[in-house]
């Protein structure tokens, strides 16, 4: 599985609090410190580093949505 640069920052901001929610404001100022992006910005970077890294996307195992706070990366349990 190869990783695009946002989608790496993404999944280290992530793991480095991994099991714990992490809010939005939070992971916009680390993917993107000069600001300018957006909470869409981040939704369609979650969707396709999903796709990248969950067997089923559509129902994550590993990236989980925690709606109008953030994001939590569940640890692997396979």
């Amino acid at each position: 599985m190869r990783l695009f640069p946002l989608q790496y920052t993404l999944l280290a901001a992530l793991v480095r609090d991994a099991g714990r929610v992490v809010g939005q404001k939070q992971l916009l100022k680390e993917i993107w410190p000069e600001g300018g992006s957006t909470p869409e910005a981040l939704r369609i970077l979650v969707h396709q580093t999903r796709h990248r890294i969950e067997k089923e996307p559509v129902r994550p195992r590993h990236l989980k949505t925690e709606p109008a706070v953030g994001y939590r990366l569940e640890s692997p349990d396979d």
